[in-house]
């Protein structure tokens, strides 16, 4: 398995789906968040950072628990069917 760091964002993190999900700062990621606030409003609000007035926001670290809070491929299967 090759590991790559974010070419989305500049902090050199291992772009996987934790970071995608809750951590990296890029613009486009915030604002998939603000789009599906509805799956992230149960999660501590302490390291949520909001990036400009249209709320888009990401989390400056993770913690215990927080990933569990829902599955990845409930995530995956909203965003995709609401694509299509």
């Amino acid at each position: 398995m090759m590991v790559r760091t974010c070419d989305k964002c500049g902090l050199q993190a291992i772009q996987d789906e934790k970071h995608a999900l809750f951590l990296c700062p890029c613009m486009h990621m915030c604002s998939l968040r603000v789009r599906f606030a509805d799956l992230f409003h149960d999660l501590p609000l302490a390291h949520k950072i909001t990036v400009n007035q249209t709320g888009a926001f990401y989390f400056s670290k993770l913690v215990p628990g927080m990933s569990s809070i829902f599955k990845i491929e409930d995530i995956l299967e909203k965003a995709f069917s609401e694509t299509n």
